[in-house]
């Protein structure tokens, strides 16, 4: 089995948003809409963090798809930087 890098990666954006926010992103959704929510990414990517450059790796971290979406090393390298 492959690991899906990406999924990961989000899976932390999520972990993120929800230290920094204080609450899931999709707070308010019905249980029963939860895997439309989840497959369809449908939450503020952009959480209004104070601290910018933690603002643009959630940012990163919560881009499933495109060319803003984050890789592995430059996740790493922009955690290391804030850390």
């Amino acid at each position: 089995n492959q690991i899906d890098r990406s999924r990961e990666l989000w899976g932390f954006g999520l972990l993120c948003y929800e230290v920094l926010m204080g609450q899931m992103p999709w707070k308010g959704v019905p249980f029963e809409e939860m895997p439309f929510v989840m497959n369809e990414k449908f939450f503020d990517v952009n959480p209004p963090i104070a601290n910018l450059a933690l603002q643009r790796f959630t940012q990163g971290c919560l881009q499933y798809e495109g060319e803003s979406m984050l890789t592995v090393e430059e996740a790493y390298a922009q955690l290391k930087w804030l850390v």
